[in-house]
């Protein structure tokens, strides 16, 4: 875990320096409700080496509503959750998802999207890939954005017709 930590801490500096970004640490659970899945202490730790007050860490419990509401306002969504991921691509937000299972890279590139992977393990060895990534992504907010909702709205599509067709004999 050091590891990812270091990489993290990294990737978070060069975003502060080249984009000015604030970031937003966020959990990918649910407040005390199963503590071996928490992260909160993970992020705690990296909002804490970080020392900038542009680094955020959301540490309060949220309802749905305030959660969906914090990931839809963010430009950039990077996370080893994959349904995190998937929350903020709903909303139109990119998402780069640090992989460590087959499925991330599988449903990412899926949804056209696969460039926005990273295998974890590549990014504990250098965070240049996600951080190049990022940048692009950063660098035209707005053609990313309509990338994304190009890519939600074909998987919704998709699934819809899924649906349809599954249940038209019925």
């Amino acid at each position: 875990m050091a590891h990812v930590e270091a990489s993290a801490l990294d990737l978070v500096r060069r975003l502060r320096a080249g984009f000015d970004a604030r970031v937003v640490l966020l959990s990918a659970y649910q407040l005390d409700v199963v503590n071996w899945e928490d992260d909160l202490f993970w992020l705690r730790r990296l909002k804490d080496a970080v020392r900038d007050d542009e680094v955020i860490l959301a540490d309060k419990p949220l309802s749905i509503p305030e959660y969906f509401r914090l990931m839809a306002g963010l430009d950039l969504m990077i996370g080893m959750r994959l349904h995190s991921t998937l929350i903020a691509l709903r909303f139109g937000v990119p998402g780069i998802n640090l992989s460590y299972t087959l499925k991330g890279r599988d449903i990412m590139e899926h949804l056209g999207l696969g460039d926005w992977v990273e295998d974890l393990d590549a990014f504990v060895m250098s965070n240049e890939s996600v951080f190049s990534t990022a940048s692009t992504i950063l660098s035209d907010r707005k053609t990313h954005r309509l990338k994304t909702l190009t890519a939600v709205n074909r998987a919704i599509e998709e699934n819809l017709a899924f649906m349809n067709q599954l249940f038209s004999g019925r």
